[in-house]
């Protein structure tokens, strides 16, 4: 079960900003916890119609206690350090953060999901043990979310039930990331109905990106979970040529005007212990970081976040530790690329879970370790689901419409941390640093 965590909006004055010394523990990226019992049990034949295919997913438990948020009306050249094995968050002072990338929502999902009862519980029932190690849980809303079943819609322009909040929720999930490329394909609308679908959880998660009112858009999201203060914030390079709405120009949070964005980076730094942004950014299908990543993460670095969590490729970038010339270390996760979608090329069926850790003590607040796990979307129509790519058998790798054995996803994923651009079809400028070389188990 998971401590519980109190949380906060806050917006205060600026103050002299703290920069906190980082001690890493080197050694490598792990590689998962093991196979589960149930996911053993796939076969081909049984995913032959959608009863047959329902039971083979476990129904979820409850998630069980989550970080509360509350309201304050106050409100360059780099090195490296190597990738950690997640310790047990069991003690106050410590913290471990998981986080998934995109949940794309595309019609097949919205009618499995329809025809089960409008419940979208197994999307996630195949990570819960992940989510009840973290304090903190993770995910990437791509798509807005409308509460008329009339207006639900795939590409381009997509509009998802808002059931997939209350799944989100039931899983554990405690921070939802709302501000990308397609938070107006519903228009204001669907930024209305996405804000109500979680803020009817607010007990338990909240949601960043998007807002309801300029008073709200100047607020930073905080989270105080066992004696840490976390600063949340996260931004979208665009909205797909769709403007922001001249009645509500704070609806999405974007990157458009840097000077914002800076001022906000240097009040959640005076006010946390640690700063993590979540940057919906890069270019789509490339594992290189392109020019608009590095710029970024040189402000980033230059403005104290201690890590960055970024997605919007639709396929996985490196990790990497990058240390400024004063000192100071920020984590960056350039893309988790899809955690869950219908897309049709191999490649998008692989994603990341990050998983990091921080440490409080009399020393200062440490990030002690830092990792990333595949994961893999399993398109067995009429059933679209993810797991662990440790998880992944052969036989759902012969189930999958894309036809993906592990070994050759195992692969991808190893060269796209240890080389950045396996494809060699990026359009950025790859890292210089290197990572450490694939474990050998």
């Amino acid at each position: 079960m998971k401590k519980s965590c109190k949380g906060k909006y806050w917006k205060l004055p600026a103050l002299a900003a703290v920069l906190v010394l980082l001690v890493f523990a080197v050694r490598r990226i792990g590689r998962g916890f093991g196979s589960s019992s149930d996911l053993a049990s796939f076969s081909v034949s049984a995913a032959s119609s959608e009863a047959d295919t329902a039971q083979l997913w476990e129904k979820i438990p409850s998630a069980g206690d989550t970080p509360q948020m509350s309201e304050n009306a106050s409100s360059a050249d780099a090195d490296e350090q190597t990738p950690d094995q997640m310790p047990a968050a069991d003690a106050s002072g410590l913290v471990t953060f998981v986080a998934v990338g995109d949940n794309l929502i595309h019609m097949p999902i919205v009618r499995y999901g329809q025809n089960n009862g409008n419940q979208y519980g197994f999307l996630f029932s195949h990570i819960l043990e992940k989510l009840r190690i973290a304090d903190i849980a993770v995910i990437n809303q791509e798509t807005p979310l409308i509460a008329d079943a009339s207006r639900y819609h795939g590409y381009p322009l997509f509009g998802s039930p808002v059931q997939i909040a209350d799944a989100i929720a039931e899983a554990g999930f405690d921070i939802v990331t709302c501000a990308t490329n397609h938070s107006l394909d519903q228009g204001l609308d669907g930024v209305r109905d996405t804000i109500a679908a979680f803020s009817a959880h607010s007990d338990s998660l909240t949601f960043l990106g998007i807002h309801d009112s300029q008073e709200d858009a100047d607020r930073i999201r905080c989270i105080d979970c066992n004696g840490i203060r976390f600063a949340l914030l996260n931004y979208t390079y665009g909205t797909n040529g769709i403007p922001l709405p001249s009645s509500a120009p704070w609806c999405v949070d974007t990157f458009q005007d840097e000077a914002r964005v800076i001022a906000q980076l240097q009040q959640a730094r005076s006010m946390a212990d640690v700063v993590i942004v979540f940057a919906h950014w890069g270019t789509e299908y490339q594992y290189l970081p392109d020019d608009f990543q590095n710029k970024w993460t040189s402000i980033f670095l230059s403005q104290g976040v201690d890590v960055v969590v970024g997605g919007h490729p639709h396929v996985v970038q490196s990790c990497r530790m990058l240390t400024s010339d004063d000192g100071h270390s920020m984590l960056v996760y350039y893309s988790l690329g899809n955690y869950v979608s219908c897309q049709d090329e191999k490649e998008r069926l692989l994603g990341g879970m990050a998983e990091f850790t921080f440490r409080k003590d009399a020393g200062g607040t440490q990030l002690i370790a830092w990792t990333e796990e595949p994961v893999v979307t399993l398109q067995a129509y009429p059933l679209v689901t993810s797991l662990m790519l440790a998880d992944y058998t052969d036989e759902m790798a012969q189930s999958q419409m894309l036809y993906a054995p592990r070994p050759v996803l195992e692969d991808l994923f190893w060269q796209v941390m240890q080389q950045g651009d396996p494809l060699n079809s990026g359009t950025g400028q790859q890292p210089a640093e290197q990572l450490p070389e694939q474990p050998a188990d």
